[in-house]
């Protein structure tokens, strides 16, 4: 059965195993970055021997409605703000870089700066790059369909509405009296 603490698994356990992973990955890649490709490997095995397991073994749960992942994206972000603080005192603490000669209070405000442009730099990223809530996407979507089939109708209907309206043109220039000769 797929539920909590069961041994076939569960959305919070598989989901956790996954949010793991990241974390370990985005705070501590900087310090080897050759194992983030091995990395990136053994996720991508891991994932899909959740899938195995969830389609063969526990036979898929009953699917529910979902708008996204919620609260996993808090989590997501406390690991991403974490995981700049730490790679930022990496960089400074064990690397060996031109920040080795500078004073404490140098590094301190290295780190510091470094930190602030992240998160500027994730602001932005927010600002500019966020996706817009699933009901509004879909109201424009049905919006769009709305205005086509409109669209549609008016485009097949046009062409007698033209000829009629030629017609009436013709007979009124027959009628126009513009002041000169007979009436």
């Amino acid at each position: 059965r797929y539920e909590y603490e069961s041994w076939g698994g569960s959305y919070v356990e598989d989901f956790l195993e996954v949010i793991l992973g990241f974390g370990v990955l985005v705070c501590f890649g900087i310090v080897c970055p050759v194992l983030v490709v091995l990395a990136l490997l053994m996720q991508t095995v891991e994932y899909r021997l959740l899938a195995y397991r969830m389609t063969w073994v526990t036979c898929r749960p009953f699917p529910n409605g979902s708008s996204g992942i919620d609260e996993w994206t808090k989590v997501l972000e406390v690991i991403i703000y974490v995981s700049m603080v730490i790679n930022s005192l990496l960089v400074v603490a064990t690397m060996r870089t031109s920040l080795d000669n500078m004073s404490r209070t140098s590094k301190f405000l290295f780190v510091s700066g470094y930190f602030m442009v992240m998160v500027i730099i994730k602001v932005f990223m927010k600002i500019f790059l966020h996706e817009p809530d699933r009901n509004i996407v879909e109201a424009i979507d049905q919006n769009n369909e709305f205005l086509e089939a409109a669209y549609r109708a008016r485009r097949d209907k046009e062409p007698q509405r033209r000829l009629s309206q030629l017609d009436m043109e013709h007979a009124a220039v027959d009628k126009v009296h513009i002041g000169v000769g007979d009436t």
